[in-house]
């Protein structure tokens, strides 16, 4: 092991990006669903049935994946900045050459 505790900033960031994008790709998605069922002309119990299940569960879903995707991003950003400031000279880990944060479980 080489001693390293911690994360790769560089690829926090990255993943936060990644993840913001898709964030963006499905809500155009949702838009655009959304749009085309709403002025879909279709009749019939097969149609309620579908528009329900869309409007109910879908549509919800959806929203809850990318809002969800969008919360992610910001806790990845956020992990990068903290071990950046972690790592840091200046810090307390970067000084001693280790992890601010004591994981170890306390002894009896």
């Amino acid at each position: 092991m080489s001693g390293f505790w911690g994360a790769d900033t560089e690829a926090l960031r990255e993943m936060g990006s990644a993840s913001v994008r898709r964030a963006e790709l499905l809500a155009d998605l949702e838009s655009v669903l959304a749009s085309r069922i709403d002025s879909m002309e279709w009749t019939g119990d097969d149609a309620e049935a579908f528009r329900a299940d869309w409007a109910g569960k879908v549509r919800p879903g959806m929203q809850d994946c990318f809002v969800e995707l969008r919360h992610q991003a910001r806790r990845l950003l956020s992990h990068a900045e903290e071990q950046e400031h972690a790592s840091s000279p200046d810090s307390i880990g970067g000084a001693l050459g280790g992890s601010t944060l004591d994981i170890r479980p306390p002894r009896p």
